[in-house]
């Protein structure tokens, strides 16, 4: 496959954000690399996302619009968006977020050059100010412990390994951490992830949704996170991060908002 001829399909679940849209959609069909289609799948919107949407869609043959008649969350929402995908790779995106004009095409640059990675992510841009989220860029399995290998919304993956290992799963236990539960199935299916050392995805990003975490889906995250490692037969020392969701759930908010200010300030 020659890489300017390959055909991304970009899954963009969107509800709520009607005003920070129309940016999202514009960064995707103004990618150098063109040979796209974006599919776009309301999650029962309360405000005129969907609206806004289907004006797009009117204009651009290459916009798939879908709609839930209730909200499902994220993972049925991107499922949807999977199931109807055509092109050779998959590349997600969120609603409220940007992507730089080059991001698709050295991606997919990526993937066809290094037929031994089938995701590949970026750093990412905190929307408005010079801060950049990193990551290795050869994560190992040993770093789901911790975190994601890549940044979920920065990446595009093969489409044929996205849907062989089903797309994000429904199971109730995995409910917010759907990302969390895609990598760890990636891996532990033998697939390798990288990431391209620049900022190539720009994420609107907010301390403050730190108060909106519930300490049920904290101690959910953990325990899979325990499973996890222990199906993965990771090093003693890894079950230690395991304990971060829990901690981070009972550690006052206010000082939770301060830590992540702090570290962002030191980017």
């Amino acid at each position: 496959m020659d890489y300017p001829n390959a055909k991304v399909s970009v899954l963009m679940g969107i509800y709520n954000c009607a005003d920070t849209l129309p940016e999202a959609i514009e960064s995707v069909l103004n990618q150098t690399h063109s040979n796209l289609e974006l599919i776009l799948c309301d999650d029962g919107s309360s405000d005129n996302t969907y609206e806004v949407a289907g004006e797009y869609a009117k204009k651009d043959s290459r916009i798939v619009l879908l709609k839930n008649e209730k909200n499902m969350t994220l993972g049925p929402t991107l499922n949807r968006c999977l199931a109807v995908a055509t092109g050779d790779y998959c590349a997600r995106m969120d609603g409220d977020d940007v992507s730089a004009p080059d991001r698709l095409e050295k991606q997919v640059r990526f993937l066809e050059e290094h037929r031994e990675f089938d995701c590949v992510g970026t750093y990412m841009l905190i929307y408005g100010t010079d801060k950049v989220r990193t990551l290795p860029e050869f994560p190992e399995i040993d770093r789901l412990a911790q975190s994601n290998p890549c940044c979920h919304a920065s990446i595009v993956m093969r489409t044929a390994v996205y849907k062989e290992l089903g797309g994000y799963s429904a199971d109730p236990k995995v409910e917010r951490i759907e990302d969390v539960d895609l990598f760890w199935r990636f891996y532990l299916s033998g697939h390798k992830a990288a990431n391209i050392l620049e900022p190539l995805y720009i994420v609107r990003e907010n301390p403050y949704t730190y108060r909106r975490r519930k300490a049920r889906f904290s101690l959910n995250v953990s325990l899979y996170l325990f499973k996890r490692c222990k199906e993965a037969n990771l090093s003693k020392s890894s079950y230690l991060y395991c304990l971060k969701p829990v901690l981070a759930a009972v550690i006052p908010k206010r000082l939770m908002i301060a830590y992540h200010l702090k570290k962002d300030s030191q980017q």
